[in-house]
């Protein structure tokens, strides 16, 4: 996996707020970049989750918003299934979008919410 980062995200720190580390190496990383939208993340999320084909996946949710209310959004979902994480400052879509795959393996596929 190449860990290439701009200068800008590097003084960021990001932070798992909620999940497990996995005891599996995923085949599919399946990354969910959010700013400012968690009416639409639920549904991202489980969308995610039916996921079949690509089996064992690991979701993973980059909050660019620091939003305290996502732990509303995420707390109903196993946390074995998926992992957020959140930017100690706003990375921009493209900083937030590379943190997301800096996170994943190296097969991986970006669902927007």
């Amino acid at each position: 996996m190449d860990n290439r980062q701009s200068d800008f995200s590097q003084s960021s720190k990001t932070k798992l707020i909620y999940g497990k580390p996995l005891t599996f190496t995923p085949l599919v990383s399946i990354a969910i970049p959010t700013y400012k939208r968690l009416h639409l993340l639920r549904e991202a999320i489980e969308s995610a989750l039916s996921q079949r084909g690509c089996s064992p996946y690991e979701v993973i949710v980059l909050d660019n918003d620091q939003s305290p209310n996502i732990l509303d959004v995420v707390n109903s979902f196993d946390p074995s299934k998926i992992a957020v994480y959140q930017n100690s400052t706003n990375l921009g879509l493209w900083g937030n979008m590379n943190r997301a795959l800096d996170r994943s393996e190296e097969h991986t596929s970006e669902l927007q919410s």
